[in-house]
């Protein structure tokens, strides 16, 4: 198999903030668009072509309040099949001081990284069937509360809870399987008492 992945084009918007005392207003995104292909002795069809186009919006006092959104667009084709997406990817708000912090909203949050599965996509589903030159846009997001503690400046101790289940979306579409096994995959977000999940992490930082 040979897959080429070509960055066709990359627009980035230069963001800009408009200020107001201590209150600031940014926005910024980018336009983009790639291409992926296999050879024909490649049994499964692979191929894809989008375009993509994001605006990010950050609002904050510089005091005490925080929000962002992060909007997505895509069009092209994937699996051959026409695609055509507007997600919000990202829209919370946060307040926080010197000691703590809390944030509500759907956010992605970063605690670690496998391959396929791991128990932290709860937090943070992933779309393996996402094709992008940046792994990290396959990242689904989740409607999170957190809550975070900073006692001292070398320790940070965090606590998140998810209401809902939002499943992961895994690479079958375009792989043919055998007529024996019938896979049935869960969508969108999931409730109930079996759905919910919370974690805590604690994080040190030492200085030299």
């Amino acid at each position: 198999m040979t897959r080429v992945n070509s960055l066709i084009l990359t627009l980035a918007v230069i963001s800009f903030s408009l200020s107001a005392q201590e209150k600031s207003f940014t926005t910024g995104g980018f336009i983009r668009g790639g291409a992926y292909f296999s050879t024909v002795d490649y049994q499964h069809d692979v191929s894809a072509a989008f375009g993509d186009a994001a605006i990010t919006l950050s609002a904050t006092d510089n005091m005490n309040f925080r929000g962002f959104g992060d909007l997505r667009f895509r069009t092209g084709q994937q699996f051959g099949e026409n695609v055509n997406s507007l997600t919000v990817r990202e829209a919370w708000g946060m307040y926080y001081n010197s000691f703590m912090s809390i944030s509500a909203g759907k956010k992605i949050i970063k605690w670690g990284k496998t391959d396929i599965f791991t128990p932290l996509s709860r937090f943070n589903p992933v779309d393996y069937t996402f094709r992008s030159p940046d792994s990290e846009d396959a990242d689904l997001g989740n409607l999170i509360g957190e809550l975070t503690f900073t006692p001292a400046r070398f320790f940070r101790f965090s606590i998140v809870a998810v209401p809902f289940w939002n499943p992961s979306v895994l690479l079958f579409k375009p792989i043919t399987l055998p007529p024996s096994m019938d896979v049935s995959l869960p969508e969108g977000l999931r409730t109930g008492n079996g759905y919910w999940s919370w974690g805590v992490r604690g994080d040190f930082t030492f200085r030299g």
